[in-house]
């Protein structure tokens, strides 16, 4: 089998949660999820800073329509604030909430 940090490739571009998801889907196959803690440290072993991830709120699940409960979120999130914090981000091994039209880079499963 793979490594778990071989089934990623980084896209350093900074994208909306939506563009980076059509972009890994064109190219690759979709938004990369941390849904075991084997892929949450393999993402936190190649990145520094907020990355989005395959995370959204729909009772917050991954992009595979699979349970959130495999990371921590951030101290105070998920927050909602202004009512528009529906997309999931990544930053030092925890996960965050916030505005889909925001734009960082993104991990794509390969």
């Amino acid at each position: 089998t793979k490594a778990a940090n071989e089934s990623f490739i980084f896209i350093n571009e900074n994208k909306t949660w939506s563009d980076a998801q059509a972009y890994c889907r064109q190219y690759h196959t979709d938004l990369a999820s941390a849904r075991t803690v084997a892929e949450s440290s393999a993402i936190k072993s190649l990145t520094y800073g907020f990355i989005w991830i395959g995370l959204f709120r729909d009772s917050w699940k991954w992009i595979d329509k699979s349970n959130f409960s495999t990371i921590s979120w951030m101290p105070g999130t998920p927050y909602n604030l202004l009512g528009h914090e529906n997309c999931g981000y990544f930053y030092n091994g925890q996960a965050g909430d916030a505005q889909c039209t925001d734009i960082m880079p993104f991990f794509c499963y390969r």
